[in-house]
């Protein structure tokens, strides 16, 4: 293990020049053992140079009244602005997820996987259900949304490189008893790219018994997490682990109206709180500063399925679509 972080910057050149992706554990070894300082270093060294994205000409579906705090985007690790998206834009991406088949996860009892089906809002029988990325990426709403020039812009500012769309997803969470760890109710950091940020977008009205998100501010920062959590490996972590970190009361939890939306560097512990009343739907746009990490399934879209707005920023920033493959 002490030799990973030689293995990881050897892995880094190697992924600049032909593109080709590494193993992932000596990325998650590295951090485990020294922190995020080499990802933050690699992201800069890897990662593609910032471009102007005011030249696109589509208008941001993103309320013109939302202003991202940058400097505590950097220093906390999130951003939460109410009322971002119209009404119009939450019941279109509420219908698409009934409509639409996906999963529902198994729970940590290795029970209830199901693929290809619809969720059943009225009798979900599911702790968490995904849509399918494909089919919600058809959805010309969450394609706009995808080259939104807001977004585009925020992504870009806070990673320092052009960011590339990594990849989208949507998911309810339902009621259970318990939290569950396949669900990501517990605590836990991501780590499949150097450096990413995530836009998550409240699609239901979220209380504090309807599962809101939880943020564990400054933890994101390199050597954010002190290595005795670290040392407990790229795992889930209960409420008392990281209570004796970082106290309770430091936790952010983001409750809001339907429209809300999270930017937030989900290197930092995070988790969705179980629901005990309700339930909760997210859509969740994730933007890398290279595609250097795991390998995860590229968005597949039939060229006749890909609107105008998206067409139009895939032909002049083809690098930050670099994931999606025209089918």
């Amino acid at each position: 293990m002490l030799l990973h972080p030689f293995g990881l910057v050897y892995q880094a050149m190697v992924y600049k020049i032909f593109k080709r992706i590494p193993i992932k554990k000596y990325w998650i070894s590295t951090f485990l053992l020294l922190g995020g300082k080499p990802g933050s270093i690699l992201s800069r060294i890897v990662g593609q140079r910032p471009v102007k994205f005011s030249n696109l000409p589509s208008e941001s579906l993103i309320n013109p009244s939302v202003f991202i705090d940058a400097e505590q985007l950097k220093n906390k690790g999130f951003f939460m602005a109410t009322s971002a998206i119209s009404s119009e834009i939450i019941d279109n991406l509420v219908k698409l997820s009934t409509t639409t088949r996906g999963s529902a996860r198994a729970t940590d009892l290795g029970i209830g996987y199901q693929e290809n089906i619809f969720f059943d809002r009225n009798n979900p029988k599911v702790v968490r259900f995904d849509v399918d990325q494909d089919s919600l990426f058809a959805n010309h709403i969450v394609q706009d949304l995808s080259c939104d020039p807001k977004i585009l812009s925020i992504a870009q500012n806070y990673l320092g490189s052009a960011p590339v769309l990594d990849f989208v997803a949507m998911w309810w969470h339902v009621k259970s008893d318990r939290p569950d760890k396949e669900a990501a109710q517990y605590f836990h950091f991501d780590l499949d790219r150097l450096r990413w940020i995530k836009f998550f977008f409240y699609l239901t009205n979220v209380t504090e018994l309807s599962g809101p998100h939880i943020f564990v501010p400054g933890s994101h920062k390199d050597n954010g997490l002190p290595f005795k959590l670290r040392a407990k490996g790229y795992t889930r972590l209960d409420d008392e682990m990281v209570e004796k970190v970082f106290p309770k009361n430091s936790w952010k939890e983001f409750v809001g109206p339907a429209g809300s939306m999270i930017v937030e560097d989900t290197r930092g512990l995070h988790k969705g709180k179980h629901v005990q009343s309700g339930d909760r739907l997210v859509f969740q746009l994730q933007y890398s500063s290279c595609l250097f990490g795991a390998k995860v399934p590229s968005i597949k879209l039939k060229e006749q399925n890909i609107g105008l707005k998206l067409k139009e920023s895939m032909k002049k920033y083809p690098k930050v679509y670099e994931n999606i493959q025209v089918v």
